[in-house]
């Protein structure tokens, strides 16, 4: 029976293709060579514009000016692929797994690699074009709390099968068998003791058998594909900056950087700072006086929700109940000058994805221009 992956799969667990850096290193904010280069799936929400922002030791983006780009005078290289390649991969440390923990959430689940299992990959990659960044022309100062940065993104299309094994398993011919698997996921599954999911990024595929072809042209025959989308990502470590560490976070702080991911924000408070002249250069009212300020915020299910008037530059709400938002959401701001006879817009924006990480608990939208503040809650 046919069925459809969307780009962010069912997933459950995750593994990362690791590799060394050769050749001569990209420049990078510390000054010095990066230490290291991961690959791993591209995280949910990722696009090209995010090359080069600084993420945190647990692959999340900085939150408000600090996730503006390293590299401010970088340009973007485009270079077409068009290779199919499938491959064998193997979570070999904790930085590798949370690369791609991170990326499909898994610290949900609260997965892990220990002593006994680990997780391995049965990876189809078809690779449209590599947009890598141009470190050559200077970066600003990695702001605290940066350990990593997408320095290249693979455009195409993915499907991996994921599982989770015992190690002891891990023997002789497992890879050659688990490349092929001729009896599917399912049999394979059972066959090793394994816990497997699936992750679809950019596919259509028509049989949970397809990925498990011999012959490459008979997996791309069993595909049907859109428009490429961001497939992996090569993450940089910044030099002298600590990556993701084996110990557990901080309790009692979710949110906060070192401390665990929060997976769901009350914002019960809205500020705008209102720019004093149009995009034009006029004032907003006849008389020079400030705007009659109305902020719409537009949610995810329907929410919608409009404050009271408010004459002034400095927009502030303190909303009647507070909004709560599962992280990775979306919501919409509009800002309109209400006046007699004719509304004006002020502004509208459209945020990116809610960070499971916020400093000082704000949500810092359009360059510091719009804030949030709340506080982390127990997700529903």
């Amino acid at each position: 029976m046919a069925y459809r992956i969307v780009r962010r799969g069912l997933v459950g667990m995750g593994v990362l293709l690791g590799a060394a850096c050769g050749g001569k290193a990209p420049a990078d904010p510390s000054g010095v060579p990066p230490s290291s280069i991961l690959i791993a799936s591209a995280p949910e929400g990722f696009s090209t514009r995010h090359l080069g922002a600084p993420y945190d030791a647990n692959f999340e983006l900085l939150g408000g000016k600090n996730g503006r780009t390293l590299f401010p005078k970088g340009e973007v290289h485009t270079s077409a692929q068009n290779r199919l390649t499938t491959e064998f991969v193997e979570a070999r440390d904790q930085e590798h797994f949370a690369a791609h923990a991170s990326a499909w959430h898994l610290v949900r689940t609260q997965a892990s690699i220990d002593g006994e299992r680990t997780f391995v990959s049965r990876r189809l990659v078809q690779v449209a074009d590599v947009l890598e960044l141009d470190e050559t022309r200077g970066a600003r100062k990695a702001p605290e709390g940066a350990v990593y940065y997408p320095g290249k993104v693979y455009l195409g299309w993915s499907y991996e099968v994921v599982c989770e094994v015992e190690k002891s398993a891990l023997a002789a011919g497992f890879e050659a068998n688990f490349l092929v698997a001729r009896g599917g996921v399912d049999a394979f599954a059972r066959d090793q003791n394994a816990r497997c999911q699936s992750l679809g990024m950019g596919v259509t595929q028509d049989s949970k058998k397809a990925i498990f072809a011999t012959d490459l042209n008979d997996v791309q025959r069993g595909f049907r594909s859109g428009a490429p989308v961001p497939v992996l990502v090569e993450w940089h470590r910044i030099p002298g900056r600590r990556g993701h560490q084996a110990a557990a976070p901080k309790a009692g702080c979710a949110g906060t950087i070192g401390c665990e991911r929060c997976e769901a924000w009350e914002f019960a408070h809205v500020s705008w700072a209102i720019p004093a002249r149009d995009p034009h250069g006029a004032v907003w009212d006849g008389d020079d006086s400030p705007p009659d300020v109305q902020v719409t915020l537009r949610g995810p299910g329907g929410v919608a929700l409009s404050s009271p008037e408010q004459e002034t530059y400095a927009f502030d709400w303190l909303l009647d109940r507070p909004l709560r938002l599962a992280t990775g959401s979306k919501i919409t701001l509009v800002a309109t000058d209400r006046d007699a006879f004719q509304h004006d817009a002020l502004s509208s924006l459209t945020s990116e994805r809610l960070p499971a990480f916020l400093p000082d608990s704000t949500w810092k939208l359009a360059g510091d221009q719009v804030a949030l503040r709340g506080r982390c809650v127990a997700p529903d």
